[in-house]
């Protein structure tokens, strides 16, 4: 018998029957101008077919599709925002088929539960996290894997913590009705770029990765991720800001009511865009990282919509300085097309985490500045380097203009004082070498070598640790290059990135099965994992030494390494070490940033970045601080990862113009 070809892949807009044009035509009628087609003629439809284009059941397509996931099938299903990709929670084969199939190999998947009773089951959750997987957002939330729950070690491996969320639609509601089970729910997309919108594109793309679609024959006009959040401190803070929470306006602080319709681009990594005008800011959905041109497309054309649904034309476009920032190409091109309608503006990385921050905390344009830490993994901070020379009508003055970034450095761990003007570096981590430049970003190892030979030496670190396995590995690996790049800065740009020094301690203590990381934060995350559940008083935290360099406090890991080592010699827990490692750092930061509040009489402490969606090292940096009588602004609604800032990004353009604008009435 031939199986039917599928008639209905076509995504389009519906065209409704005779009897529902008459009903939607006619005044008197209840479904007068109503949008929800329902009867049976014109109502939605939804098939079940294979890779191949065949209907594989008109009737009870649910019902067949719950069928498929059970047996250890992965189904792409077609939902409100794009497709998603969903299978057995609880089957470990099938999970790691689709590992393969999407060459994820570690990154932690999100659960869907049918309620709250098997979100408990799977879960400790808070009465903050109860309520906000109930919220109308609805979006996947962070929470405490139980301990027995052996059957999630595939889903989130080396983690403690599992994303968990409720169905957000019918097909959701009925497809785990049927299935009776947890299911893996992620975006179906090849790696890297957008998830798949279109019945045809789907079919297509995803041959190699689904074994079977749900799909139905109505057009996705836009695509929206699922929204990811965690309970810090008591309340949501967002992770990932997409379905459930855009197009909501935040509020705009105090003293930019005049401010000119302000565009901010965002960064390149977990991008997102920003409309800023004097009633409030929209911040747009995660795009996702600019490293393929069908995403350079998806927020191309999502800003396109963003600003004819806004009726925004932006007077301001504000960019990131690094030279090789996909998004600043995109604003320089937006600047451009309004020939000469619309100025550019560079905003530094870190400057723009801590405007973020201030922006959100309804922070006064005017008012005292702050003391801000920014913790992330890399940001670009030289903005006079040979890159910028070569284009010197940009922005080769923009560091001496606005006091940002002229230490020749990759930044990453700082500690700035800033407002929505300018900022300021007054101190941070001690700088370590790169080893082979970007190859440090996924090969924690070198990251290792780097910090232990600045801190101690290779000589001296085989002299005393050779008996520990993590040595021995290093000394497997090419030594006589390293020690050439660190010795001569060869390939080996200088970092006081925070996030690698957290790679350089998860692959010593071993937190790692593979020598190479496969997604941003792994190694922050599976540290933060191992922190054990005492007090923060239990265990003595690790000593960072500080260091006055030019008036900069500089925080040294040279004694936390020289502990950490007769730590691991004596077989002291990989949890105690992580707590020790977490509270050390805490110390350290909220030392220099009491010290410089001190110095420049400022009580407020701003914590911005992607490290502070660690839940462990955001609670003792803020338990730290306060502890030393200062106030802590921190962010929720706006990520503090990359997804924020284009928040940032756009307050500091448009208070800049604000004032030059003022400057230039006050000559008239």
């Amino acid at each position: 018998m031939t199986v039917p070809q599928v008639s209905l892949v076509k995504s389009k807009a519906a065209q409704i029957c005779e009897t529902c044009a008459l009903e939607y035509q006619s005044p008197s009628d209840k479904r007068f101008h109503a949008q929800p087609n329902a009867c049976k003629i014109c109502s939605p439809q939804l098939l079940f077919v294979n890779s191949e284009n065949q209907v594989l059941a008109k009737k009870d397509p649910i019902k067949q599709a719950a069928k498929a996931i059970v047996a250890g099938k992965i189904l792409a299903i077609k939902g409100l925002g794009g497709f998603q990709l969903a299978l057995s929670a609880t089957n470990a084969e099938a999970i790691e088929v689709l590992r393969q199939r999407k060459n994820r190999p570690h990154k932690p998947f999100a659960i869907m539960v049918k309620d709250i009773a098997t979100a408990k089951h799977l879960a400790i959750l808070t009465k903050q996290e109860l309520a906000l997987l109930q919220s109308p957002q609805a979006p996947i939330v962070l929470v405490k894997k139980r301990a027995l729950c052996h059957s999630l070690s595939g889903v989130a491996p080396e983690q403690s913590h599992v994303g968990l969320f409720l169905p957000t639609n019918d097909v959701h509601h009925m497809l785990l009705q049927q299935a009776n089970m947890p299911l893996v729910m992620t975006s179906a997309n090849k790696q890297g770029e957008p998830q798949v919108i279109d019945n045809h594109k789907a079919l297509h793309e995803l041959e190699k990765i689904a074994d079977y679609f749900l799909i139905h024959n109505r057009e996705i006009v836009h695509r929206l991720d699922d929204s990811v959040a965690q309970v810090q401190r008591g309340r949501a803070v967002l992770i990932k800001r997409a379905r459930g929470y855009t197009p909501d306006s935040l509020a705009i602080p105090k003293g930019f009511e005049r401010i000119k319709p302000t565009l901010g681009i965002g960064a390149d990594s977990k991008n997102s865009a920003c409309f800023l005008n004097g009633k409030g800011a929209v911040l747009s959905q995660h795009f996702g990282d600019l490293t393929n041109l069908r995403t350079i497309e998806e927020q191309t054309n999502g800003i396109n919509s963003y600003q004819q649904f806004l009726d925004f034309v932006p007077s301001i476009v504000a960019v990131d300085p690094h030279p090789a920032y996909k998004s600043q190409v995109l604003g320089k091109e937006r600047v451009r097309q309004a020939a000469g309608f619309a100025e550019l503006d560079f905003v530094q990385h870190h400057h723009a985490h801590i405007a973020s921050c201030l922006g959100e905390n309804q922070y006064p344009r005017t008012a005292r500045k702050v003391v801000g830490i920014v913790l992330d993994e890399l940001g670009f901070a030289d903005t006079e380097n040979d890159a910028y020379l070569s284009n010197p009508n940009d922005i080769a003055s923009y560091g001496k203009k606005y006091n940002v970034g002229s230490d020749h450095k990759i930044w990453g761990g700082e500690v700035l004082v800033a407002n929505y003007n300018e900022a300021i570096n007054f101190g941070g981590l001690t700088p370590v070498p790169l080893l082979g430049g970007d190859k440090a970003n996924t090969q924690p190892w070198r990251n290792t070598f780097a910090h232990l030979h600045q801190a101690i030496g290779y000589k001296t670190l085989l002299q005393d640790f050779s008996m520990l396995k993590p040595v021995q590995a290093l000394q497997r690996k090419p030594i006589e290059s390293l020690l050439y790049m660190q010795n001569y800065a060869f390939s080996a740009p200088l970092s006081s990135s925070c996030g690698r020094l957290f790679d350089a301690v998860a692959y010593l203590i071993g937190v790692f099965s593979n020598e190479e990381i496969s997604y941003e934060g792994q190694a922050a995350l599976a540290l933060s994992a191992l922190v054990c559940n005492q007090s923060f008083s239990e265990l003595a935290p690790y000593n960072f030494e500080i260091e006055d360099i030019g008036g900069r406090l500089q925080i040294n890991p040279k004694p936390m390494w020289i502990e950490l080592l007769n730590d691991l010699v004596r077989q002291v827990p990989k949890s105690m070490i992580s707590q020790r490692f977490h509270s050390g750092l805490a110390n350290a930061f909220a030392c220099v940033a009491s010290n410089i509040c001190k110095s420049q009489n400022i009580h407020t402490v701003a914590l911005s970045g992607g490290l502070f969606t660690n839940k462990r090292l955001s609670a003792e940096l803020e338990h730290k601080l306060m502890a030393y009588g200062l106030t802590v602004l921190t962010q929720s609604l706006a990520p503090s990862n990359d997804g924020g800032i284009a928040l940032g990004q756009a307050l500091i353009a448009a208070s800049r113009e604000l004032d030059r604008r003022r400057g230039a009435e006050l000559c008239v």
